[in-house]
């Protein structure tokens, strides 16, 4: 069955090739790590009110740069219903300003609880694409078929970035003698295509563990949009296989602290804009995506 409106890995792919780059920007307010004037305004107007305008800088410094911005849940969730207000209003303002945007709330649960997610995702906060934990099985998935036939799209969390993810992921599959990521990629391709829905698939590949995949799969990386934390302020580099990959032209190298981080020298939201646009520049031009 076709998906009434065009794919989301066809509209990510056709925003990568008019931007030139493959970077998403990843929006995580800290709000244990800033500047004196973010402080400040947190003391006299709440940490609630330094959400959005906070959220707001980054999506403005994106447009025009990158094509896609990735918002992480957590962050607008620890304020309860007003922080997820803010987050309902920045995705939308976010789309509005034409980027791409990914909810990255990494949810992995029964199905019925994932049918409950997927209204969340694409309905409530109306994000085009969602990243999933996918640890619990095919159930993880199907329940989010009818979003992704009408254009939405997922991210499986496949080989994370995180020091401690290869004690599981890293598993040796008795009976096939591959690494349970190698299973599960086999099972997650498969899938997706006897659903005929390759264009709603994408995997998280951190960047940082790129270097340890399989020859056997490595290869096939190729058909897959991949969405690869790890570069930036968590000590990854874009390498050539890396760059192989992007050439595709379909998967985005995401930094969130290396942007957005604030030293404490800026003193006014005009400042950390001019800052924060100078560094997505930068970032833009080294995630740049060549065919």
């Amino acid at each position: 069955m076709a998906t009434s409106k065009p794919s989301y890995i066809s509209r990510l792919s056709y925003m990568i090739d008019d931007m030139g780059t493959s970077l998403c920007v990843g929006c995580d307010p800290h709000v244990d790590r800033l500047p004196p004037f973010m402080s400040d305004a947190i003391i006299r107007d709440g940490a609630l009110l330094f959400l959005e305008p906070f959220t707001r800088t980054l999506i403005d410094a994106s447009v025009g740069l990158a094509p896609v911005i990735k918002f992480q849940s957590a962050f607008y969730e620890a304020f309860g219903a007003s922080g997820f207000r803010v987050l309902e209003n920045m995705v939308s303002y976010a789309r509005s300003r034409g980027l791409l945007t990914i909810l990255d709330a990494k949810r992995g649960d029964i199905s019925s609880t994932m049918s409950a997610y997927g209204r969340m995702a694409f309905e409530t906060i109306g994000a085009d694409a969602l990243t999933v934990t996918p640890y619990m099985g095919l159930d993880t998935i199907e329940p989010l078929i009818p979003w992704l036939r009408k254009g939405h799209g997922i991210y499986l969390v496949w080989i994370s970035s995180n020091p401690s993810g290869g004690l599981i992921q890293d598993t040796v599959v008795a009976e096939t003698a591959e690494p349970l990521s190698c299973r599960l990629f086999n099972i997650f391709q498969d899938f997706f295509a006897r659903n005929d829905l390759l264009g709603a698939f994408g995997l998280v590949l951190g960047a940082t563990r790129v270097a340890a995949i399989p020859e056997s799969i490595l290869g096939r990386l190729k058909e897959v949009a991949l969405l690869m934390p790890g570069i930036g302020a968590q000590g990854g580099e874009i390498t050539p296989t890396i760059s192989g990959l992007l050439a595709e032209g379909k998967s985005l190298i995401p930094q969130s602290r290396a942007l957005s981080a604030c030293p404490d020298e800026v003193r006014s939201w005009g400042d950390y804009f001019d800052l924060v646009r100078d560094r997505i520049k930068k970032a833009a031009s080294e995630a740049a995506f060549t065919a």
